[in-house]
């Protein structure tokens, strides 16, 4: 459960990650740093990423359970 959690944590903070950067710009008085932008390439790379890991998890967590 604590890995489901972790993860979970994890994809939230990446994906609402331009929300907290205009949050920490609009409290600050210096210009937001530049910073270049995701194509859908390599987002879907990323997504790609995190669901295998995701599933990997999984799969640990299932085999233990299995051998117990």
């Amino acid at each position: 459960m604590k890995p489901l959690l972790i993860s979970g944590i994890t994809i939230m903070l990446l994906t609402t990650g331009t929300s907290w950067g205009q949050v920490a710009a609009t409290s600050s008085r210096r210009p937001p740093p530049k910073a270049p932008e995701i194509d859908a390439a390599s987002g879907t790379n990323a997504i790609a990423l995190l669901t295998g890991v995701l599933l990997l998890a999984a799969e640990r967590s299932r085999s233990r359970r299995s051998q117990n």
